[in-house]
């Protein structure tokens, strides 16, 4: 069964609590590909063949960062270069005084291969290459 989702658009939504990871790292650090990886690990998420992204609707997000320590850190994958662990700003009731709107998402500011920005419509991540 494959647990990841396929879906056609660039910007992918950070709901929640969000896992987001670097697909293009997956293969040349487990020859596997993203799906196998995923089947293997019983891993869910979206995915645009770029990024891909796990949610989780908890805060500490102790799933997400047992997946990054027990599973991504240990098949050679590194935080912030291969994935970040964020979480989405509430930007719905009142967007102008969030602070965040019209903003990056701060973990994944400054990121050379994720590119992220909040809206009143949700906060979006989408790879740069």
């Amino acid at each position: 069964m494959i647990n990841v989702e396929i879906v056609k658009d660039e910007r992918l939504r950070i709901l929640h609590s969000a896992l987001v990871i670097r697909v293009g790292a997956i293969y040349p650090k487990t020859e596997q590909t993203i799906f196998e990886f995923s089947t293997k690990y019983n891993l869910p998420g979206v995915t645009n063949g770029r990024v891909w992204v796990m949610a989780e609707m908890e805060f500490p997000w102790d799933y997400l960062q047992h997946v990054a320590v027990d599973i991504l850190q240990k098949n050679g994958l590194v935080e912030k270069w291969d994935y970040v662990l964020t979480y989405e700003r509430n930007c719905y009731s009142n967007p102008f005084e969030s602070g965040y709107l019209y903003r990056d998402i701060p973990e994944l500011e400054g990121l050379d291969w994720i590119e992220s920005i909040i809206l009143e419509t949700g906060n979006w991540a989408w790879s740069r290459y």
